[in-house]
């Protein structure tokens, strides 16, 4: 094809002209009667009208418009086809018309000179005829490559090229009676538009390609060879054929086969051509080979039966456009190659569209795979792309977008917006030296007939590519179900999508992942023999959908997906989508409790409930409810992981969550699980020893963690319940240990644990329950705010207490009746802690600013420091009280009672900096062995006080009252008693003393005659009485 102009200022930069302006053609040309025309023609005013020598010279001055030009120029073309075909010698009868033309033959051959019209870069030639008969040759020499001529037949005799066209340039033949390149026939030239169909004087003389007035027009018929050199093959007529062994070349531009009424050409390529005028019985049919950088095929009804080659010297592979407005058809052995080191594209459209026999198509490349569309774009969503209503390919059919060595497979898109068939073989591997693998779809919109497809996209060094089924709903069946196929290739369906399990399982196994989507119905209402499509995805009953790889099958659904069987892939991950993409039904996913869901992988995204129950084997889990609630069972040797699995992470949903598992593996948290409004977030482990590891935040209204034989662990995220508080039931080991867990109370049952680890980031209460481990076990509290019981208790061997703001409080004090060790520390607050039962240890208390405050009916004994750096210290033991090394400490008041009979020993420093110290044990033994200070004073009371080695006692005033049995003390080091104040009183009911200046030694009656010395000093008044 070569390029045009418009009317005016020449585009030169193709052409290399340079003149400008418009001419009037009244001063250059005259006119003559053409008795075959019936019409006055332009003749020159140089040159021979006619001669009856073998040399002919004709032409024109200039003419009032430019002519091809790439950039600016459009060309319609009007075809008419012609009844008779009339058998002539070579071109006859040429009146040039645009620029001029001299012709000479020697022998058989003929030469016809051309100069362009001045300032253009093309001549223009009506003819009487114009054949190039059988041994013959016509040479149309040109000033330049660049250059062209359009050669019109202005009669109705057809144009049968039988010998050999040529020309160094680009050269139009338009002929409406009809144009036919006979077998062995040759046109070797730059450039070759043939058009059958009419073109005016206007756009002739204004170099405009431009054919065709609505009416029907010639035909163009190769049998033998067309080549364009430099340029493009255009095929013009009302049809178009070429032969089975015609060979149509345009190595360095495109090959195009063009039947219709109207066709504009504005530049080159296949984007130069426009179809304004198309009807079915334009057809185009190809036997032959085709080839080009480019491949056209454009017809009111196409058949491509022969080769088609499309290879550009870039890169990347050609280019290949079949589209029909009625039926395109590619049959027989045909054959469509456009590879390259990127493999090209290739597009077969049409109302109809069919592949049948053993037709093929490849776009393979040696670094990444090309495009294939048949029928339309992907999902029938690309505007620039027209749909089919329907689409067949057939069992013996090969569709290859390989990359044979490295990089990507390519893309395969078979679609109609009514019914595909599609049974054949295609590929879109990626490449064995690395690369992912590619695309494949085969989506009927409203029904779908696959079953027997062989599909891959796998790559074996790379990540494995996607085989998409799209129809309006459809059933997995074991059984090939009601698509009924009679009366021909494009026969609407007569029943609902069925796909054959084994077919999906064939290309599972294979390594390919597979989706399979239904379509929003309300855009197609279309009704099958039951009524509309539901949009539904139905695993039929007793069909089994197993595959061995690691791929992974999606079922997409724009309403429900209903699992009537099992589905089994131990390698492999399976993702359920129901209503997923608009959320506009209340779609479910559901397998009836007893068709299991044995999967490596398992995504689950609902609008509505998502019900997969029943001894499932899920090994990891990703699931959403949009407006429903999630039950989910798995039965895994292996356990069961919440993981992220396809496009959705953790599991959440607006209603109760129930995840359960059945066996030892346990569940392990590893994304979040989330609950909304006023729902339960649940994770169990039914049966087996099987643990619960929490790694992300696990979150609801309320929260219920438990095993049935083994831990509750967390490494990482936070439980959180909004209000509904957190049940915690166990077997093993409890440790929510984070920082960010919130619970607003927690309840905790079970067996006997070695521990319990609980930490709150704001209150921690518990409640309902006692709290009990195994003997030797421990339960450790730690909460940012206070910790509190409701109705709960403790019952181990170790209490570990640590709070921000207080652990319990002066109306609810913390029972430890069943806790033999207890320590606890609060930042403020205070530490209430109460016991009736058993002697308690206090391994140490320490208190920011608060009270400390410890009751207990059985004994007390204090091992580390007992301290609140602002506050009073208060503990009473009805049974032994024993303060060890560690003392106690406070600004406050401390006040130590050891009631009944129970006996107080003093082995660690009593300090009070800003209050003072109270002892008492009426009825027994208060024995102090170290250092007791009370800054506004110190009082003691016993039936018998004893001081141990090295004990004193400072402050003012100092009170000791020994109710009977007296004070006894050691006689070295000696006890003292100081007071800084005026008054040290000592009562005694049988003292003795010896004073010998501020020392006074005292005995009781009943001891010998060794002396103990006690040291009284003060800074006023010793009363001894």
């Amino acid at each position: 094809m070569v390029p045009v102009a418009r009317v005016g200022r020449v585009d030169c930069q193709e052409w290399g002209c340079s003149m400008t302006g418009r001419a009037s053609m009244n001063h250059i040309f005259r006119t003559v009667w053409n008795h075959a025309l019936g019409a006055m023609v332009a003749v020159s005013e140089v040159g021979a009208v006619r001669g009856k020598s073998v040399s002919q010279k004709t032409g024109v001055a200039a003419v009032s418009a430019s002519f091809f030009a790439l950039n600016t120029a459009s060309v319609l073309i009007a075809i008419a086809w012609a009844a008779s075909s009339i058998a002539v010698a070579a071109p006859t009868g040429g009146v040039a018309v645009v620029g001029q033309m001299s012709t000479s033959t020697q022998g058989s051959q003929t030469t016809i000179t051309t100069q362009n019209g001045a300032g253009l870069n093309y001549s223009a030639i009506n003819w009487q005829s114009f054949s190039v008969p059988q041994g013959t040759s016509t040479y149309f020499q040109q000033p330049s490559a660049s250059s062209a001529v359009i050669n019109r037949v202005v009669t109705n005799t057809p144009s049968q090229l039988f010998g050999t066209l040529g020309s160094n340039g680009h050269l139009v033949l338009v002929n409406q009676a009809g144009i036919t390149v006979g077998a062995g026939a040759v046109v070797d030239t730059a450039g070759f538009t043939a058009s059958a169909l009419k073109m005016s004087d206007a756009d002739a003389l204004a170099g405009r390609m431009r054919f065709g007035d609505g009416t029907a027009g010639g035909s163009v018929s190769v049998q033998g060879q067309v080549l364009a050199r430099s340029g493009d093959v255009v095929l013009i007529g009302s049809s178009v054929d070429t032969g089975k062994d015609a060979l149509v070349r345009a190595p360095n531009g495109s090959t195009i086969l063009a039947a219709g009424q109207q066709v504009e050409i504005t530049g080159r390529g296949l984007e130069g051509i426009s179809m304004t005028v198309q009807a079915p019985e334009n057809n185009a049919v190809n036997l032959g080979a085709l080839q080009g950088d480019a491949v056209a095929i454009f017809a009111g009804t196409l058949k491509h039966s022969g080769a088609i080659q499309a290879t550009r010297a870039s890169l990347e592979g050609g280019r290949v456009v079949l589209k029909a407005a009625g039926d395109a058809i590619v049959d027989g052995n045909a054959s469509i190659v456009a590879t390259g080191t990127v493999g090209g594209s290739v597009d077969v459209l049409g109302q109809r569209v069919g592949l049948t026999d053993t037709a093929s198509i490849d776009v393979s490349g040696s670094q990444g795979g090309g495009q294939v569309r048949i029928g339309g774009d992907y999902q029938g969503k690309n505007a620039d792309v027209p749909n089919a209503q329907f689409a067949y390919v057939g069992r013996d059919v090969s569709i290859t977008a390989n990359a044979t060595d490295v990089g990507k497979g390519g893309r395969v898109i078979v679609w109609a917006d009514d019914t595909t068939r599609a049974y054949g073989s295609i590929e879109a591997k990626g490449g064995a030296g690395g690369g992912d693998g590619g695309f494949v779809e085969t989506s009927g919109k409203r029904a779908l007939d696959v079953n027997g497809i062989r599909v891959s996209a796998v790559a074996s060094a790379g990540r494995s590519g996607t085989w998409l089924l799209d129809p309006a709903d459809v059933t997995i069946s074991s059984v090939s179900g009601d698509m009924v196929q009679t009366g021909g290739l494009f026969v609407p369906s007569s029943g609902a999508s069925t796909v054959l399990a084994s077919t999906l399982m064939s290309v599972l196994n294979g390594g390919t992942d597979v989706t399979v989507t239904t379509y929003d119905t309300t855009l197609n209402p279309t009704a099958f023999s039951g009524g509309t499509a539901s949009g539904d995805i139905t695993l039929g009953m007793g069909t089994s959908l197993s595959w061995t790889s690691s791929a992974k099958l999606t079922l997409d659904a724009y309403n429900s997906i209903i699992l009537n069987s099992g589905v089994t892939a131990t390698n492999g991950e399976l993702s359920l989508l129901a209503s997923d993409r608009t959320g506009a039904n209340s779609g479910t996913i559901s397998n009836g409790g007893s068709y299991l869901v044995k999967v490596n992988k398992l995504e689950a995204v609902a609008h509505g409930n998502i019900d997969i129950t029943g001894y499932n084997e899920i090994q990891n889990l990703s699931a959403k409810s949009v407006a429903g609630a999630i039950s989910i069972e798995s039965a895994h040797a292996s356990g069961l992981t919440i993981s992220s699995v396809g496009g959705n992470t953790g599991v959440s949903a607006a209603g109760n969550i129930t995840i359960l598992q059945y066996t030892a593996g346990g569940i392990a948290v590893n994304a979040a699980v989330k609950g909304s409004g006023s729902f339960l977030t649940k994770l169990g482990i039914a049966s087996g020893s099987g643990a619960i590891a929490v790694g992300a935040d696990v979150e609801g209204q309320s929260v219920q963690l438990y095993t049935s034989g083994g831990g509750i662990t967390q490494s990482g995220g936070s439980v959180k319940d909004n209000g509904g508080g957190t049940t915690l039931a166990y077997a093993g080991s409890i440790a929510l240990t984070s920082g960010s867990n919130d619970f607003s109370s927690v309840t905790i049952s079970g067996s006997t644990p070695s521990s319990i680890s609980l930490t709150d980031a704001n209150n921690l209460v518990l409640a309902n329950n006692t709290v009990t481990t195994s003997a030797g076990g421990s339960i450790t509290l730690k909460a940012g705010g206070s910790i509190s019981l409701s109705d709960a208790a403790f019952d181990t061997t170790y209490l570990y207490l640590y709070a921000g703001t207080g652990i319990g409080n002066s109306a609810n004090a913390l029972s430890i009746s069943s806790v033999p060790y207890v320590t606890a520390s609060t930042s403020s607050g205070g530490v209430y802690l109460y016991s009736n039962v058993a002697p308690v240890t206090i391994q140490g208390i320490s208190v920011g600013s608060g009270d400390i405050v410890v009751t207990n009916y059985g004994g007390i004994t204090t091992t580390g420091l007992v301290s609140t750096a602002n506050g009073a210290v208060t503990m009473t033991a009805n049974s032994p009280l024993t303060v060890g090394s560690g003392g106690v400490s406070a600004t406050g008041n401390i006040s130590l009672t050891a009631a009944s009979t129970g006996n107080m020993t003093l082995n660690g420093p009593i300090k009070s900096s800003a209050g003072s110290v109270t002892m008492s044990a009426t009825g027994g033994t208060l024995t102090q062995n170290n250092a007791v200070y009370g800054a506004t004073g110190v009082s003691a009371s016993a039936s018998t006080m004893v001081y141990g080695s090295g004990a004193t006692t400072s402050g003012s005033p100092i009170s000791y009252t020994a109710g009977g049995v007296g004070v006894t003390a050691p006689l070295d080091p000696i006890a003292t008693l100081n007071s800084s104040g005026s008054l040290v009183t000592v009562f005694e009911d049988a003292l003795t003393a010896a004073v010998d200046e501020q020392m006074v030694e005292t005995q009781v009656a009943q001891q010998d005659e060794e002396k103990d010395p006690l040291l009284l000093e003060s800074g006023g008044e010793i009363c001894l009485r």
